[in-house]
C-alpha cells in the first residue's frame, strides 16, 4: 500500500495522495486523489487552461462558479449499509455546497437508471429544487439491483450541455461497476 496522509488547511492538502492496493489474485487497484490548487477565474476558464496547459494554476471563486453539476450515484444492490449511508452523506454536502449560478441533476442507476427531474433535464439551482433534492436523496436506497453503469453515462455525456454550463460530472460508487474499460474509453472519447 502506497499512501500519503494530508490534513486540510496543511500545506500538504493539495498534494496528490496515490494508494494502490494488490488483490489475493495478484491484480493490482489504484486511486488518485487530489484537491487542485486554482487561480481565480471562472469555471468555463478553468476548463479551457486545463486542456491547454494541464499544468496551469487556476483559482476558481466557487460562489459564482458557473456549472452544470451531474451526480451519477450507484444504487445497486452492492451499496447496501454504510455504503449507501455516505453517499446520501457525501451527496447532501455536494448539494449545500453547490453554487448559486448552477444547473445540477442526480442520476441513480443499478439495473435501470432515473433522473431527479422526470423530463432529464438538469435543474436550475434555486432553494426550491435543492430542497426538492435534498429530500429525493435522503430517501435513497440501496434498491435498483446490478451495477449498469453504461448506459446512464452515455446519455450524460450525449446529451447537449447548458450553454455557458461547462458539464462536470461526479461518479458516486463503491467501484463493482460492469464494463470498467469500456467506460473508461468512453469517458476519454468526451474529455
Amino acid at each position: 500500500v502506497v499512501s500519503t496522509q494530508s490534513t486540510w488547511g496543511s500545506e500538504t492538502t493539495f498534494k496528490p495522495q496515490l494508494r494502490l492496493e494488490q488483490t489475493p489474485e495478484g491484480k493490482y487497484c489504484g486511486m488518485l486523489t487530489y484537491i487542485p490548487f486554482l487561480k481565480q477565474s471562472g469555471l468555463s476558464d478553468a476548463v479551457q487552461a486545463s486542456l491547454s496547459d494541464p499544468e496551469a494554476e487556476i483559482d476558481i471563486d466557487l460562489a459564482t462558479a458557473k456549472g452544470e453539476y451531474i451526480f451519477l450515484v450507484d444504487r445497486s444492490g452492492s451499496m447496501q449499509g454504510t455504503r449507501i449511508q455516505k453517499t446520501v452523506e457525501a451527496l447532501t454536502i455536494f448539494l449545500k455546497s453547490l453554487p448559486e449560478d448552477c444547473y445540477f441533476d442526480i442520476i441513480s442507476f443499478g439495473t435501470k437508471f432515473n433522473s431527479l427531474h422526470l423530463n432529464g433535464l438538469a435543474l436550475k439551482y434555486s432553494q426550491q429544487n435543492i430542497q426538492l433534492a435534498l429530500n429525493k436523496v435522503s430517501s435513497f436506497q440501496a434498491d435498483m439491483g446490478g451495477t449498469e453503469m453504461l448506459n446512464p453515462l452515455t446519455v450524460i455525456l450525449n446529451k447537449p450541455t447548458t450553454q455557458d454550463y461547462p458539464r462536470i460530472v461526479f461518479i458516486l460508487t463503491d467501484g463493482a461497476v460492469m464494463n470498467t474499460e469500456y467506460l473508461l474509453d468512453l469517458s476519454l472519447i468526451h474529455i
